[in-house]
């Protein structure tokens, strides 16, 4: 048998594993740098596994993901614990949508709203909120399918007062500080924003990952 060892290849089909060099990479020749813009306007989703590592270097503490069952309409909160990755919490993070930011990329917009991890800048996400699901037929056809299991967002606060509210999160996340799709990249624009956001902590932006 052929057995090709190609780790770039490896390193660029695993968004995680990306985040993991670039960071080394980055920290190793800005050790200073204190703000990070994660830059998903171009991203279409992909592997929710991935995306959960993703969050796993923006924070150490297990982070809330809500869901829906459209047929039920039950609605359910877990909270996420990821180990094994290195974590840059230390960072002051954000996030750049667009409306191509689609599915694992909406959902990651989602966690980020739902965890206050950081200001969302750009223009409302493009949705997606329904996971696939692989179905097997008797012939022996497969093909996937949207499930029942819709991704949401969780507003209130649990009380009698304010109960917890779930939106399904199929017609996007809103950014906190909206932009105009000519300043999306305007770098003077961003750095505003994480001055306005970070006022303490403003040293530096390195928009570092275009990719999940």
């Amino acid at each position: 048998p052929l057995f090709i060892n190609d780790s770039h290849e490896m390193i660029m089909s695993d968004s995680a594993v990306y985040m993991e060099f670039q960071f080394e990479l980055i920290l190793s020749e800005s050790p200073e740098v204190a703000n990070v813009i994660l830059d998903i306007t171009w991203n279409t989703g992909g592997n929710v596994g991935a995306l959960y590592r993703v969050v796993g270097f923006i924070t150490s503490a297990p982070f809330a993901v809500s869901s829906i069952n459209a047929s039920t309409k039950s609605e359910s909160t877990s909270f996420v614990y990821i180990d094994g990755v290195p974590t840059y919490d230390h960072l002051n993070w954000a996030l750049l949508i667009t409306p191509t930011s689609f599915s694992a990329a909406n959902s990651l917009a989602t966690i980020f709203q739902d965890n206050n991890l950081g200001p969302i800048i750009g223009i409302t996400s493009g949705g997606g909120a329904s996971s696939i699901t692989p179905v097997l037929l008797p012939s022996g056809s497969a093909f996937t399918m949207s499930s029942n299991n819709m991704s949401a967002y969780r507003t209130g606060t649990g009380t009698e007062e304010d109960p917890f509210v779930y939106t399904p999160n199929e017609l996007g996340i809103q950014p906190t500080h909206p932009i105009s799709m000519q300043n999306i990249y305007n770098e003077t624009v961003l750095l505003g924003i994480l001055d306005e956001y970070y006022p303490a902590n403003w040293l530096k932006l390195d928009e570092s990952v275009k990719k999940l």
